[in-house]
């Protein structure tokens, strides 16, 4: 199974389409993103992180291992946080569901 993403009715009624992002893992849950400028990176320390690039998820993790991506530019990269996972053990199993495995080259958008 792909990767999706889609866009919360509400985000559509409040004008805000782009910001905030519904993305759906391997097993079909879906987890609330927020799109946040790359400057305001280090204002979220336990959030889990995705930078996805032309619609297809590049990086997913938490600040340390989406820092190196970022810091070699991932030019075009929207970066989006997640900020709901209570625990340590949700946070690695989000970040394993929508993690892209190898001989997959990335999850896209939903259209």
């Amino acid at each position: 199974m792909k990767t999706s993403s889609s866009v919360p009715h509400v985000a559509i009624a409040a004008g805000m389409p782009g910001r905030y992002r519904y993305w759906a893992g391997r097993s079909g849950a879906r987890y609330l993103f927020t799109q946040v400028a790359a400057r305001s990176f280090d204002d979220f320390d336990d959030g889990i992180f995705l930078l996805v690039r032309f619609g297809t998820i590049q990086t997913v993790g938490n600040r340390n291992a989406v820092s190196a991506a970022l810091a070699d530019g991932c030019h075009g990269a929207v970066l989006y946080v997640h900020l709901l996972a209570t625990s340590e053990a949700l946070h690695a199993h989000i970040i394993d569901d929508l993690m892209p495995h190898r001989g997959n080259h990335g999850f896209a958008l939903a259209a």
